[in-house]
């Protein structure tokens, strides 16, 4: 099974988006282990592609519990968010915390899981 995606719109530019997001993990104090900015390595090649920059995450409080449980969830954790452009219009994309319980057969990780949720949803409020 594959994870599933949660995408959506925000009002705010790529820039602005970009900088909450970061100030939002900075404020949790949730490390951010590596930015790709897709864009960057496009224009290296001479291609030129909309802003799009991806964002790896996570705390090693939570996501130790579940590799703990299945060593296998660690092709997706750390967590990610993307943060991309098409027309100009700011979009957000991150896994549904919900595919990593069901992909991985995570049947203790109620606590971890939930924490993972909450911490995507508070990403999502700050930039509507």
């Amino acid at each position: 099974m594959d994870l599933k995606n949660i995408t959506f719109s925000t009002e705010k530019s790529f820039a602005e988006a970009r900088k909450i997001v970061k100030n939002f993990l900075d404020e949790k104090k949730i490390s951010i282990f590596a930015e790709i900015d897709h864009s960057k390595n496009a224009r290296d090649v001479n291609l030129n592609l909309e802003n799009s920059c991806l964002i790896i995450f996570g705390n090693p409080l939570v996501g130790t519990y579940i590799l703990m449980e299945n060593g296998e969830a660690g092709i997706d954790l750390p967590l990610k968010i993307l943060i991309w452009s098409k027309n100009g219009k700011t979009t957000i994309t991150h896994h549904d915390p919900e595919g990593l319980r069901v992909k991985y057969s995570l049947n203790d990780q109620n606590h971890s899981l939930e924490k993972i949720e909450n911490l995507y949803r508070g990403i999502r409020d700050a930039l509507s």
